[in-house]
């Protein structure tokens, strides 16, 4: 299993915002909206197995991607997407329906084609009748020379339908790789092999530098800029442990190409070799408010790290120093807020002139294109000027471990913080070698894979151990030799010595016994599911494109990544050969190479370290001049520089307003009521034996009092037994017939203004599966024991553990939802539900269980009889129509095994959130919004404008101001598609309050005094438009489509927001800025953070939140 992979879940609220945010707890670092995401390492193993290359899929998988997922980009993207940490997007739920306009045809390109003259298309061609069809171009033969690259070898990745081929350029060395398949939302990607000298985070700060500026752009404001003014669907920067990656991805080939330009002249000539304001920009640069103003550190990267300053972090960092004591990759490739400090703007500069050389470098292709060869003509212009350099990366200082090493580190926390299951505990096998035997490592991989799966004979033992933690397996190839990790979270440190019996057992009977079999089979049943759905997803660049490029970085192999998707599918033949035993028996049992770390965290420590680092920098001070202190005073408060990149911007934009497409896919969707009461709703979709099942039981009997008691059921089954299976059964069975199953209790939109609660089934199933998936559903809804109040209490504890950790990870869903409750129906009931009252009545329930047990059970028994009820349930499904007539048989046997009684409709008072609020989580930064519905705003819902403002705001004002004056890590201004959401703008990781407010409300004066043009505004209208006009999966509209019908909007509802933007002139923007006004005065103010930075603004807040 990759290190940091997450299960996907759908998002309950979609929303538009200034660029995609992507929220993924871990230790990489990418770029959005200018802030580089931490991900877990996606570290796999390097597994060439040159035997088995051309080795298909098994026949199953093949006739089915034969019979494509999507009928070839005929549907497009509706609702911008936006992640959270606890809900990551998967594009099958997070858009709507497409619907055809009559005004232009769609090409296989994606363009608007014309039988008559040709017009300008998204792509910046010259798109007619003749030309529109084309294919994409003939790849090249092994041997042959193109632009000064010759393909070396070519590859068939049947699972995107695409052909890979690898080039080299002949004069340096370096190396192409082109995965061409039909998908118009195309990728170009620059990626350097880059080491982690030290702990100062010098690949992620040069990472931040180079979009700042080129010798060819030279602008540290183009980037931004660019991000939100041009048609661009991905711009990103992303630092890993070994490489940093530059990925850009659009809907238009001659768009791609002049951002290919941009990110490449950024790469090679940089002006941070020449500007050293770039680098105490984006590094570290001392700040004085005031000559008598103690002295503090910003800057963007710095605030970013104080902000990766979380337990997990650590627990995962302390890991890698004890596995691999000495090595680099002890270094944080990210940097130590306490090092950054030490870097200066000379070894800056020098570690670009080590690492940034096209020897040292790897591009990528992704996509449909006419011309491919001209992207590599650019590169060859660039490479060209460059001799062939040999690269080699040594780890010197490596001092293996030859014995078990055994840690305990405390991680610093403020002084109250609950250290109740807050711990991590990291076991570690490294295995010296195992890189060097490929199919080995392949294995292992695939290992982690079955020891990580619910219902593995290592994960029951740990539920039974240790209820209240979670545990996950990985395989971590980043270091200088492999290692298999198992991680427990939410665990306490005296659980240590447990855990490690818990896995060495684990590993001494699969050494004896292997997998069993039919959990073998249901891991690959899911993983398939899994794979027929490739194209559906619909976050290209992270999804697809990365983990090519980082497999391959970690191996050596350009088709790592392939190979362990092929090898997934070969995991019951080597269950059965024994090579699971042994592979266990040669690297994990009896291993003297482990290392056992606890991080555990220790209230208090967190101001003693504070008060450490001021009383340094009062040192520091104290040594200045007067000179000096005024300087850094002057700089301190200085207005940032404007710089007018409208040359620029323009002369890197490639496509027009009005060549933008309006072509969207309407769904043929069936809505019947019968004689039952029972509602259908099916959409047709071109696609084969696979469809998504969306049950709806109707909650709006449940009144106030049971709607915790109903949140706490859906999140007790599946984790309990039940009449007729163990959990671990349970476990195997869900992975095996409900593919990315949901069971949520929350409130969904009814119509405009209506709201209606709802019990939601759903999950993805193949048809051969689907009878069992009903089934299976049927008994963990009405066949969940709810009789021992010692397990339910492990798994109260467990989830609210597991609350806290989410909230502090990220708490923006939280505030958000907080503070659209106060207009919104849905959000008041969905916060109420899910959020800080939930928790409160976790704790009590805890406390209930350990008092009046029967109390308990009882009540969950009365909820769970209370939902075995039909009446007004709708069956939602989408599918071709062999499988929704499957469907419809089985979901109306589930629903008719139901009781049917009568639904009187509860009256809700839910509590309000107040107006300005705090919350105190354990943080070295803050995060603070301002927020207005549409409703405060006078606006009667979202309108396709509104997007555009959002990005104005971000591009104008929160990035020069908060970002570069400020250190802000990110600040952007987002809008809510749904029409009871409205306007908000989040700084994330940011280290102020009280600067950050006094800037927002400057809003309105700022943007009246920006001096906008139409050429300026049509930026971004085309930026915003990318968002509605990307490619989506077949599946995923036909889903969208149904869910359109239920909520009562119209399938075609986003060509509305696109022909919106379209006519989006400078007197209607006026009307949009002029909202600012009424957010300034009427927005909320929201702050999560530390304790002591919070109370040092209490006026600010009508009530501070201290729930944890």
């Amino acid at each position: 299993m990759k290190t940091g992979s997450m299960p996907a879940a759908e998002q309950a609220d979609s929303y538009t915002t200034s660029g995609v945010i992507s929220m993924i707890q871990g230790l990489h670092y990418k770029q959005v909206n200018g802030r580089d995401e931490p991900m877990l390492q996606n570290n796999k193993p390097n597994n060439k197995l040159n035997n088995k290359l051309n080795n298909k899929l098994n026949n199953k998988l093949n006739n089915k991607l034969n019979n494509k997922l999507n009928n070839k980009l005929n549907n497009k993207l509706d609702l911008k997407k936006r992640l959270f940490p606890m809900l990551l997007v998967l594009a099958l739920l997070s858009g709507s329906v497409p619907g055809a306009l009559p005004a232009a045809a769609e090409t296989p390109d994606g363009n608007a084609a014309s039988d008559t003259a040709a017009t300008e298309t998204p792509d910046g061609n010259a798109a007619s009748e003749t030309a529109a069809g084309e294919d994409t171009a003939s790849l090249p033969q092994v041997g042959q020379v193109v632009k000064g690259f010759e393909a070396v070898e070519t590859r068939d990745y049947p699972l995107m339908d695409a052909t890979a081929v690898r080039f080299v350029h002949q004069k340096t060395g370096a190396e192409l790789y082109y995965i061409a398949n039909d998908d118009t939302n195309r990728v170009f990607d620059l990626t350097f092999f880059t080491e982690t000298l030290d702990k100062t985070g010098l690949p992620h700060v040069f990472e931040h530098a180079v979009l700042s500026g080129s010798e060819k752009y030279p602008s540290t404001q183009l980037f931004f800029n660019l991000k939100h003014q041009t048609y661009n669907t991905y711009m990103n920067a992303l630092t890993y442990s070994g490489y940093t990656t530059y990925p850009v991805a659009s809907l238009s080939e001659a768009q791609l190409l002049k951002y290919a330009d941009f990110y490449v002249d950024s790469c090679f000539h940089p002006i941070i070799l020449k500007n050293e304001k770039i680098f105490r920009t984006e590094a570290w640069r001392y700040r004085l408010d005031n000559a008598d103003a103690p002295l503090t550190i910003e800057g963007t990267v710095y605030t970013e790290m104080l902000g990766m300053r979380t337990l997990e972090t650590n627990a995962f960092n302390n890991a890698v120093r004890a596995m691999f004591p000495g090595s680099k990759t002890c270094n944080e490739q990210g940097g130590d807020p306490d090092f950054i400090p030490d870097m200066t703007w000379e070894m800056l500069k020098d570690y670009h002139a080590r690492y940034y050389h096209p020897s040292n470098c790897a591009a990528y292709l992704y996509g449909r294109f006419e011309d491919y060869a001209a992207f590599l003509e650019l590169l060859d212009g660039y490479f060209s000027a460059y001799e062939k350099k040999e690269f080699s990366f040594t780890d010197s200082s490596y001092d293996p471990i030859t014995e078990p090493v055994v840690l305990s580190l405390p991680f610093p926390l403020e002084q109250g913080s609950n250290t109740e299951n807050a711990s991590v505990i990291i076991y570690g096998f490294v295995c010296p070698g195992l890189r060097n035997d490929l199919e080995q490592e392949l294995v292992i991989n695939t290992m982690t894979d079955l020891f990580a799966d619910g219902a593995s004979g290592l994960q029951q033992s740990f539920r039974d151990a240790l209820p209240y933690g979670t545990l996950e397996s990985h395989i971590v190839t980043m270091g200088p030799e492999d290692a298999v990790t198992f991680i427990a979270k939410n665990v306490n440190p005296e659980d240590a010595e447990v855990f490690r019996e818990i896995v060495d057992k684990a590993i001494a009977d699969v050494a004896e016994n292997g997998f069993p079999a039919d959990q073998v089979d249901a891991v690959m049943a899911s993983l398939e599911t899994s794979a027929l759905l490739t194209r559906e997803s619909g976050d290209l660049v992270e999804d697809k494109i990365l983990p090519i490029i980082e497999y391959k970085v970690y191996s050596g192999d350009p088709w790592n990544y392939l190979d362990y998707q092929d090898g997934l599918f070969q995991m019951d033949k080597w269950n059965a050969q024994g090579l699971y035993k042994k592979a266990v028996c040669d690297w994990l049992a009896d291993s003297r190479t482990t290392a056992l770390v606890t991080t555990w965290p220790e209230p208090g420590s967190r101001e003693i370290k504070d008060a450490e680092s001021a009383e340094k920098l009062a040192a520091v001070k104290e040594g200045m001049t007067e000179e000096e202190i005024a300087e850094i005073v002057a700089s301190s408060n200085a207005a940032p520089e404007t710089e007018d990149t409208s040359d620029m911007v323009a002369g890197l934009q490639a496509v027009t307003v009005e060549s933008l497409p309006e072509d969207w896919k309407l769904y043929e969707v069936s809505d019947e009521t019968g004689e039952d009461g029972i509602r259908h709703i099916d959409a047709a979709a071109n696609i084969e034996d696979i469809g998504k099942v969306n049950l709806l039981l109707d909650t709006s009997g449940f009144g106030r009092e049971d709607i915790h008691w109903l949140t706490l059921y859906t999140d007790l089954v599946t984790a309990l037994e039940t009449d007729s299976h163990s959990k671990g059964d349970l476990a195997g069975m869900i992975s095996r017939y409900l593919y990315n199953y949901r069971i949520l209790a929350s409130a969904w939109q009814d119509g405009k203004d209506g709201v209606h609660p709802w019990l939601q089934l759903s999950w993805i199933s193949m048809d051969d599966d689907l009878e069992e998936g009903y089934d299976l559903m049927r008994e963990i809804l009405f066949g969940t024991r709810f009789d021992d109040p010692v397990k339910i209490l492990e798994q109260v504890r467990a989830i609210r553990a597991g609350m806290k950790s989410d909230i502090a990870d990220d708490p923006e869903e939280l505030m958000l939802n907080r503070a659209f409750a106060r207009d919104s129906q849905r959000m008041r009931y969905n916060s109420f539900a899910q959020g800080l009252e939930y928790y409160e009545f976790l704790g009590r329930t805890q406390k209930q269980l350990q008092d009046e047990p029967e109390a308990v059970t009882t009540k969950l028994k009365e909820i769970q009889n209370r939902l075995n009820n039909r009446t007004n349930a709708v069956a939602m499904f989408a599918g071709n129509e062999n499988s929704i007539a499957l469907n419809r048989q089985l979901a109306d046997s589930f629903l008719a095994s139901l009781d049917a009684r009568k639904i009187e409709q509860a009256e809700y008072d839910l509590p309000l959130p107040e107006m300005n609020e705090a919350l105190v989580i354990d943080s070295s930064v803050q995060y603070n919004m301002l927020s207005a519905s549409y409703r405060a705003l006078g606006q009667n819902g979202h309108e396709g404008g509104m997007d555009v403002l959002a990005g104005l705001v971000t591009d104008v004002i929160l990035t020069p101001l908060l970002r570069d004056q400020y250190g802000v890590y990110s600040p952007n201004c987002t809008v809510y598609i749904s029409d009871d959401g409205g306007m908000f703008i989040y700084t994330y990781r940011d280290p102020n309050i009280a600067e950050t407010f006094r800037v927002l409300d400057g809003l309105p004066e700022m943007i009246a005094g920006s001096g906008i043009d139409q050429e300026t505004l049509d930026g971004y209208i085309l930026k915003s438009y990318a968002y509605y006009a990307m490619p989506q999966g077949e599946l995923s509209g036909a889903v969208n489509a149904a869910e359109a019908v239920l909520k009562g909007r119209p399938q075609d509802e986003s060509v509305t927001s696109m022909r919106q933007l379209k006519q989006l002139n400078l007197e209607k923007l006026a009307d949009y800025t002029g909202l600012l006004e009424k957010f300034s005065e009427t927005g909320a103010v929201r702050t999560a953070g530390g304790a002591a930075a919070i109370n040092a603004e209490a006026g600010r807040y009508d009530k501070i939140l201290n729930p944890f």
